[in-house]
């Protein structure tokens, strides 16, 4: 009876450790069936304001899957995070006078999935001197709002419209701006 007892008992051992390592290939299987990456996803604008008028609007039309990584992974996305947003000044043209004082007094980035859709606003800023950024060529983090609603419209791989409105304390002036998303990405192997 015995010997009996042992069998059964070590058969309930056996059968446990089968299910712990099965659980434990499946968890290392979707370990190795998925991938995570970063990208950065830049959308360049050109911002001019002429004469008396100091209001700047450009709208950029953006497809997410221009990226290569994106597309690659298009019908396989899991999940798009927002890591970060960032803007640098790219090229500054205006009168020699003007390029010391030139600020961005007011500004908005945001963007809409749709031409008609009301934008969903990503970002203010308030007096920006865009002679110290352009002198600083580099990339400055902003805070930023609604990125969830970002990360969700890029999961749906449309084509989105980004825009920077706002105005300057001079002109004439031509701002070559660039926005820079920072994401993480998951996506399936298979």
């Amino acid at each position: 009876m015995s010997r009996i007892k042992a069998s059964a008992w070590g058969a309930k051992v056996i059968g446990l450790l089968s299910v712990v390592f099965l659980l434990a290939s499946c968890e290392n299987v979707k370990r190795v069936t998925t991938v995570t990456f970063t990208r950065n996803l830049d959308v360049s604008f050109l911002l001019s304001s002429m004469g008396s008028a100091k209001s700047i609007s450009e709208k950029v039309v953006y497809d997410p899957l221009d990226d290569e990584e994106l597309d690659k992974y298009a019908n396989r996305l899991q999940t798009i995070s927002i890591i970060a947003l960032a803007y640098k000044v790219d090229s500054l043209v205006t009168s020699p006078d003007n390029k010391q004082d030139l600020l961005l007094e007011t500004g908005t980035l945001s963007y809409t999935e749709n031409e008609n859709d009301t934008p969903v606003v990503l970002a203010h800023f308030r007096n920006l001197n865009v002679a110290d950024l352009y002198a600083q060529q580099a990339f400055v983090a902003f805070p930023s709002e609604n990125t969830d609603l970002l990360a969700a419209s890029l999961m749906t791989k449309k084509t989105l419209r980004f825009y920077i409105t706002g105005t300057v304390n001079q002109t004439p002036v031509t701002l070559g701006v660039t926005v820079r998303l920072n994401i993480e990405a998951k996506a399936g192997l298979i």
